[in-house]
C-alpha cells in the first residue's frame, strides 16, 4: 500500500518536491475528481479532505499498455474471520500506450487512469475478451504464464495484501457486529462483498490501490454478466442461505428470553460459557465441511493450511490500534489523576479532624506527606495540576496557623501580645506609630487641598452661569477632632434654580 500523509505534514517535508503524486477524493467513484500533479499548491487549492498517494511511475505493462485488477472478495464471517477470493475477475486497461509522466501528459487520464467508466468513452478503447481493454484475470494468467512470469507467487503476494487488510480492521468490524447481534452466537448474521484494486509495478511486485465496499455490479458487457453472475450466484450458495435459517434464529431468541423471564437456567455463568464455547467448536468443524464442498468458484485464502499462526502476530498490532489510543490513554491517565486527588483531599481532612480531637497537650501525629501525583503526558493536564496546588497550599497554611494560635491560647493563661493571623475573625490591634503617621498624612492632604484651591475650581467648573443647576460653595460647620483639625473644610453642592419664565410667570 503506497504510503497516505497528511496534506500538512506532507508539505512540510523536504525530499519530496519532485515527485509524483495523484489526488482523489475520498467518496468519490469512477473516477471522478483524481488527478496528477507535481505541484502541492494544487492538492491545498480544494480546501478539502483528499487522498494523496505516491504515484506508480514505473508500472506492469501489457503491449504497453497500464492495467490493474479489480479483485472479487467475499467476507462471510469477522469472528473468526473467513476470506475467500473469486477465481475471476477483472483486468482494466488504459487505452493509451503508457509513456513517463511529464509535465505534457499529466491531463491525460486514458493514458494514467485504469477506471472502466472513463476509458469506455476514449476512442481507441476495443471491446475484445483476450486482447481488448478488458480482460478476464484468467486470460491475464495465461498471458503471463506464456511470457515467463512467476504467477503462483504473484497471486501469493496479492492474497497477503488481503489478508493483512481485513486483519488490520478485524477488530472494529468485531466491535460493530456484536453491538448489532447480540444474541446471534453460531455462524454469521451478514457477509460482505469487496473489491480489491491492486497494480503491479515493473518487478511485478502488488500495489493496494483502494478498496470498495460497494463495487460495480452493472453488467453492460457480456464479460460482465457471465463473471458478476457467477460471482453472486456462488456467493448466494456459499453463505448458506435458506428459510430455516431465519426461523432458527427467531426460535433461539425466543428461547433465551423466556429463560430470562422464567429463570429456568440453573446452570452457572461458567456452565454455559463452557457449553458455549463447546458449540462453535462443533459449528465451525461442520461449516469448514460445508463451505468446502460449496466453494464453487471461490477459493479459500484465510484460515488456509494452518496459517492461523503466521497471521496472529497482525492481530495483535490491529487491536493496538483500537484499544491503545491517544484518546482512550489521556482518559485513563485522566481518571487516575482524579482519583488520586480525591484520596489526598479525604486523607487531608481526616488529618484536621484528628488534630481538632486531640487535645493541646496530647502531642499531634506527624503530618503524613502528600502522594506523588503521576505526572501526566499532557501540558494541559500539568497546568490543572499548578492551579489546584496554588489553591490548596495556602488554605492549608491559613489552617495550620489557625489551629497553633488556637493552641497557644489554650495553653497560656495570659497572652501580653500575639501576631496577627491571617483569616482570624479576632481585630488586630492598633500600633501608636502607624497611627500617628496616618493622622500626619491626612493633614499633609487638606493642606495640599486647601492651597492649591481645587474646591473653589470645581465650583466654578461644574456651575453654569444660566442653567437650571448653580454651584454653591460653603463650609460644615467645624467639627474638632483630638488633634485639634477640622474633619471636612468645604463641600460642593449644588441647588435646583427657577428659571427666567418660571419667575416671571409666578
Amino acid at each position: 500500500l503506497r504510503r497516505r500523509w497528511d496534506l500538512v505534514a506532507f508539505c512540510g517535508q523536504s525530499g519530496r518536491k519532485n515527485k509524483l503524486f495523484i489526488s482523489k477524493p475520498p467518496t468519490g467513484s469512477q473516477g471522478k475528481g483524481i488527478f496528477i500533479t507535481r505541484n502541492i499548491k494544487e492538492l491545498k487549492a480544494g480546501g478539502e479532505h483528499v487522498v494523496v498517494q505516491q504515484y506508480i511511475a514505473k508500472p506492469f505493462t501489457i503491449d504497453g499498455f497500464k492495467m490493474d485488477f479489480r479483485i472479487y472478495v467475499l467476507v462471510t464471517q469477522c469472528d473468526p474471520l473467513h476470506i475467500f477470493v473469486y477465481r475471476d475477475g477483472l483486468g482494466r486497461f488504459a487505452t493509451h500506450k503508457y509513456s513517463e509522466p511529464t509535465l505534457s501528459n499529466l491531463d491525460d487520464v486514458y493514458l494514467h487512469l485504469t477506471n472502466y467508466s472513463l476509458n469506455k468513452f476514449s476512442d481507441d478503447f476495443v471491446r475484445d475478451d483476450e486482447c481488448g481493454s478488458k480482460r478476464r484475470i484468467t486470460t491475464v494468467n495465461t498471458w503471463m504464464k506464456e511470457n515467463g512470469y512467476n504467477v503462483k507467487k504473484m497471486w501469493a503476494d496479492i492474497e497477503d495484501i488481503i489478508i493483512k487488510t481485513l486483519i488490520s480492521i478485524q477488530p472494529l468490524l468485531k466491535h460493530n457486529y456484536r453491538s448489532c447481534f447480540t444474541s446471534h452466537t453460531k455462524g454469521s448474521a451478514c457477509f460482505e462483498i469487496l473489491g480489491f484494486d491492486v497494480m503491479l509495478d515493473r518487478k511485478l511486485k502488488p500495489w493496494l490501490l483502494e478498496v470498495n465496499l460497494s463495487p460495480s455490479l452493472h453488467t453492460d458487457a457480456p464479460l460482465d454478466k457471465e463473471i458478476k453472475e457467477g460471482f453472486l450466484m456462488d456467493t448466494l450458495q456459499l453463505i448458506n442461505l435458506n428459510g430455516d435459517e431465519k426461523r432458527r434464529c427467531q426460535e433461539e431468541d425466543r428461547r433465551k428470553v423466556q429463560e430470562r423471564l422464567f429463570q429456568r437456567s440453573k446452570a452457572t455463568r461458567e456452565a454455559k460459557k463452557e457449553e458455549l464455547q463447546e458449540s462453535q467448536v462443533k459449528y465451525e468443524e461442520w461449516l469448514k465441511k460445508y463451505e468446502d464442498k460449496h466453494l464453487g468458484g471461490f477459493r479459500r485464502i484465510y484460515p488456509q493450511n494452518g496459517n492461523e499462526a503466521y497471521y496472529e502476530k497482525f492481530y495483535v498490532d490491529s487491536a493496538s490500534l483500537f484499544s491503545e489510543t491517544a484518546a482512550s490513554k489521556a482518559r485513563q491517565l485522566c481518571v487516575k489523576i482524579q482519583r488520586e486527588q480525591i484520596e489526598m483531599k479525604q486523607r487531608e481532612m481526616e488529618q484536621c479532624r484528628s488534630r481538632g480531637k486531640s487535645g493541646g497537650d496530647k502531642p499531634q501525629a506527624p503530618a503524613q506527606p502528600a502522594p506523588q501525583l503521576t505526572r501526566p503526558e499532557s501540558p494541559k493536564m500539568m497546568k490543572r495540576l499548578r492551579e489546584r496546588r496554588k489553591l490548596i497550599y495556602p488554605v492549608r497554611m491559613m489552617r495550620e496557623l489557625h489551629l497553633k494560635e488556637q493552641e497557644i491560647a489554650t495553653n497560656s493563661s495570659v497572652v501580653l501580645s500575639r501576631e496577627p493571623v491571617l483569616g482570624s475573625i479576632d481585630p488586630w490591634p492598633i500600633e501608636s506609630e502607624e497611627e500617628s503617621r496616618r493622622v500626619g498624612e491626612l493633614k499633609q492632604r487638606d493642606n495640599l487641598v486647601r492651597g492649591l484651591g481645587i474646591g473653589e475650581c470645581l465650583a466654578r467648573l461644574l456651575g453654569p452661569h444660566t442653567g437650571p443647576l448653580t454651584a454653591q460653595s460653603h463650609r460644615n460647620p467645624v467639627n474638632k477632632t483630638s488633634a485639634g483639625r477640622p474633619d471636612n473644610f468645604a463641600s460642593v453642592s449644588f441647588v435646583q434654580q427657577p428659571s427666567e419664565q418660571a419667575a416671571a410667570a409666578a
